[in-house]
């Protein structure tokens, strides 16, 4: 299976600063970022055996085929929802082969300032930047922070051969999860090193003079949802809708996902470039349901006969169906409120996105299209009641 992944370049010195009220104070690592990362492969592509090509993207440094800048991946211009995609926020552990202690593993997260541009790696309050030693670290992690509980990672059986990382209390839909595969120290902005997958070593420099260029690969822990809504052309001409809100929920055959679910990863490192993902487990975790909101606004996003595009995410354990409640209200032409908080519903199931697929698959993206289009109409010259519906394309 084709390795999907995130790269993100980081370029930094150790500081101590005062930012927001939540990292004032801590020892951060100041960054320089570029972030890309493939699109999900199409479900019914990765089936045909069909790979697309990348985005020729013009920059000192150039992502490998297939890949994109993460803000061009969840352009606002291609999807709706952009804002709640756009989460950077990295969980990451540097490790050493050394006993345990309280600098090993360093556990800190990447945050993305977007008024410096800059990126930082916000450390403990237990921790002194002083104490942070120069060398080689193993690094290991998953975005974004903000999805989950915490994370916990132990060795495997050393850090320099693997890791076994446990994210807690991971959403089940809405995020886009990703787990690093590699990490490399590059020599300048421009080249990465060598980066590759399975390999996780990071050599951190200190000192005035010194930078630290450093690459991440990722690898998708979830799946994607494609979804485009547009009104049927006839109903258009007599009515506006503007959809308010979409929710998402995800169901098995047994019944609808778990809010949250404890996700195990075990990574052997290599030198062959491999994927070092061994094996994931998801194990469910409390009695809340998953229901995850893709799309949310208090005036309402007007639809017309061209599609309009909103993403999500979702783990996929189990997931045979997916559950899509859509909340929007109905105008006339002359902007007469006609139908408040209209709520429609539809379950699809995974096998009719993709013949013969059974359950959902980590790193592939599911397409569906949906159009608006009238049940019936009542007097058209006049404010009236209508009831449309949501048929998938």
């Amino acid at each position: 299976m084709k390795i999907r992944n995130t790269i993100i370049g980081l370029l930094g010195l150790l500081v101590l600063l005062g930012c927001s009220s939540d990292d004032a104070q801590q020892a951060m690592l100041m960054v320089e970022a570029t972030v890309s990362a493939p699109d999900y492969a199409d479900a019914a592509d990765a089936r045909s055996g069909d790979v697309s090509e990348g985005r020729k993207i013009t920059r000192s440094w150039t992502p490998p085929t297939s890949y994109y800048l993460y803000s061009e991946l969840y352009s606002g211009s291609v999807y709706a929802n952009y804002e709640r995609l756009d989460n950077k926020t990295i969980d990451v552990f540097f490790t050493q082969n050394v006993a345990e202690g309280p600098m090993n593993p360093l556990n800190g997260r990447l945050r993305y300032v977007s008024s410096t541009d800059k990126w930082k790696l916000v450390l403990p309050n237990t921790v002194n930047p002083d104490d942070v030693h120069a060398g080689d670290y193993y690094v290991y992690g998953f975005l974004p922070q903000s999805a989950a509980d915490n994370a916990t990672i132990t060795p495997n059986p050393t850090y320099d051969k693997g890791a076994v990382l446990t994210i807690n209390g991971l959403q089940t839909v809405m995020a886009d999860a990703c787990v690093i595969i590699g990490a490399k120290h590059g020599p300048d902005a421009d080249h990465d090193g060598g980066l590759t997958a399975g390999n996780f070593m990071f050599n951190l420099k200190k000192g005035e003079s010194e930078n630290n260029y450093m690459y991440l690969l990722f690898d998708h822990l979830c799946s994607a949802l494609s979804l485009s809504m547009r009104v049927y052309d006839d109903y258009n001409d007599l009515r506006t809708i503007k959809v308010k809100e979409i929710r998402l929920q995800t169901a098995s055959n047994s019944g609808k996902t778990k809010k949250k679910m404890n996700v195990t990863v075990t990574l052997n490192g290599n030198n062959t470039g491999s994927n070092p993902i061994e094996s994931i487990t998801y194990t469910p975790t409390g009695e809340e349901e998953c229901d995850g909101i893709v799309f949310q606004s208090d005036e309402g996003l007007e639809l017309s006969t061209s599609y309009s595009m909103f993403l999500s995410h979702f783990v996929p354990q189990g997931v045979t169906k997916l559950i899509l409640t859509t909340t929007y209200d109905v105008y006339d032409k002359k902007g007469n409120l006609i139908r408040l908080n209209s709520k429609a519903t539809n379950t699809i199931l995974v096998t009719d996105i993709i013949d013969r697929l059974d359950a959902a698959e980590r790193g592939s993206k599911y397409i569906i299209n949906m159009t608006i289009q009238p049940t019936y109409l009542y007097v058209l010259s006049d404010p009236d009641l209508d009831n449309p519906t949501m048929t998938i394309d």
